[in-house]
């Protein structure tokens, strides 16, 4: 079963230096689901982008804490690109730093998602690509 964001969610794509200097800006900011599908769907129905595939690995998440029925774990991840008649070549490395709620219908939910990448460039579809690993429903 795949992880969703909960309806009143948010999510943050922000730099590793923005992250330890504390810095609250991002790249990407969401405060709700529905934000984040209208984000995905502007993407896929409005924009026209060079046929590519993007491999997306996680390595496993671990747990660090659980209070008050959250619980707050993180993952490293590593995103690939390939495109057309092209090499394949790194598009984006860092960690998630999840809080995840209990959802008595639908198992467990991302209540909140940073997302910090280590690469200091931000590519143009990043917004798309991330989004559409944890879409809340198909569109």
């Amino acid at each position: 079963m795949a992880l969703t964001f909960s309806e009143q969610c948010e999510y943050r794509i922000t730099s590793k230096q923005n992250e330890l200097a504390g810095l609250p800006a991002g790249f990407l900011f969401f405060e709700s689901r529905d934000a984040m599908d209208d984000r995905v769907a502007s993407l896929l129905h409005s924009n026209i982008y060079p046929e590519m595939a993007l491999r997306h690995i996680n390595a496993p998440c671990i747990i660090t804490e659980i209070t008050d029925g959250v619980i707050h774990a993180s993952s490293n991840f590593v995103v690939f690109e390939t495109r057309s008649q092209s090499d394949v070549f790194p598009y984006a490395a860092g960690r998630y730093i999840d809080e995840l709620i209990e959802n008595r219908d639908s198992g467990f939910e991302i209540r909140k998602r940073v997302c910090v990448i280590d690469n200091d460039i931000v590519r143009t579809l990043m917004a798309m690509h991330y989004n559409l690993c944890f879409r809340s429903r198909r569109m």
